[in-house]
């Protein structure tokens, strides 16, 4: 990855304080696939969207189906610095197994919760619009929190992107296998289900060729892995982290965790069978629309949230319609234009899509 992409994806994490509609472009871009990415606050917001979205998920389970980056906590400096919505602190704290499921991630971290909050508040997260508490801390890390179970759900470390912070000396870098225990520990510590490995790692650092004698101090690992249920991928369930190759410090989280939960992964439908249905239902599609999609590959087995995708109105905002459930994701395309059609491995019905 040359120079320039790296200093994006970092100032992704570094800038997360900025107050950004990016969240809501990414919305609209999933409530119809075949809509192009709304406005952003800038190019430079845009830009990481777009690299976000290939790097996310393998190519060979589902494209164009992306982590996206939650709204952030304004930052404003001319504000008073305690700057906390008391209430939503309340509610969590208030729920002891979700405040110490907090406490416990904040303290492999170094930081008290909620001692060392600054600023506090509750946001929403797409593509379904689920509740979010976020704080920034007297430090200056930003974290965010799932506020029904306390799922540990972004890190934006105060180290990211500080260039010439740290210095590797004489000793060796991290490898990629060290720095992936190093993120491995940490998920054992909070009980994250999503683990990774020396494959998902890529080198970065500020050189144009990630060359790591040219600029040993700013090293990074980057990881980026899916969660898998018995073998089987878990739709929009990722982690991707950054992880210093200087001292194993974690510099960036990013995390949607499928709670533990059984899933029924029975299969009376063929992917065949999910084929002929789904292109039938897209072939209708098309006549209504004068859009002639196109079959995209053989569909995958993937577990899925239902959402009303087909079935909700252009201002519908998408939604989730029940708990998790096994499907064959079936694509089409147009150009560059795709979309994704769910069909339950059980009974066949379309359940979702994107």
């Amino acid at each position: 990855m040359g120079f320039f992409e790296n200093k994006v994806k970092i100032a992704a994490f570094c800038f997360v304080g900025m107050l950004a509609i990016f969240a809501l472009g990414v919305t609209i871009y999933l409530l119809r696939p075949n809509m192009k990415m709304g406005t952003a606050q800038n190019d430079q917001e845009q830009k990481t969207a777009s690299e976000v979205s290939e790097e996310s998920v393998p190519e060979d389970v589902f494209p164009e189906t992306s982590p996206e980056i939650p709204n952030e906590v304004p930052s404003d400096k001319h504000k008073d610095a305690d700057e906390r919505d008391r209430s939503a602190e309340n509610q969590v704290l208030q729920n002891r197994p979700v405040a110490e499921r907090i406490r416990k991630t904040c303290k492999a971290f170094g930081i008290e919760f909620p001692t060392d909050i600054k600023r506090s508040n509750t946001a929403s997260s797409p593509p379904f619009n689920e509740p979010m508490f976020q704080f920034r801390t007297i430090q200056g890390d930003l974290l965010k929190f799932d506020p029904n179970d306390g799922a540990f759900l972004w890190l934006s470390s105060r180290n990211l992107g500080v260039l010439g912070g740290k210095s590797l000396g004489e000793k060796p870098a991290l490898t990629a296998s060290e720095a992936a225990e190093r993120l491995n520990e940490f998920g054992r510590t909070i009980g994250e289900p999503i683990q990774v490995s020396a494959e998902d790692a890529e080198y970065e650092n500020n050189d144009s060729d990630n060359d790591p004698s040219k600029d040993p101090d700013n090293g990074m690992w980057f990881f980026s892995g899916l969660q898998n249920y018995k073998d089987v991928p878990i739709l929009d369930s990722y982690l991707q982290a950054h992880v210093s190759a200087v001292d194993g410090e974690i510099l960036s989280y990013a995390n949607r965790p499928l709670p533990p939960q059984e899933i029924d992964l029975t299969e009376n439908v063929s992917e065949g069978d999910a084929h002929s249905h789904a292109s039938d239902f897209i072939n209708k599609m098309a006549q209504k629309s004068g859009v002639e999609w196109q079959a995209a590959g053989m569909g995958k087995k993937v577990i899925v949230y239902p959402n009303n995708c087909w079935t909700g109105g252009e201002d519908t905002p998408l939604q989730r319609t029940g708990p998790p459930r096994c499907c064959w994701v079936e694509r089409f395309e147009v150009g560059p234009r795709r979309v994704l059609v769910f069909v339950d491995t059980i009974t066949g019905e379309i359940i979702g899509g994107m």
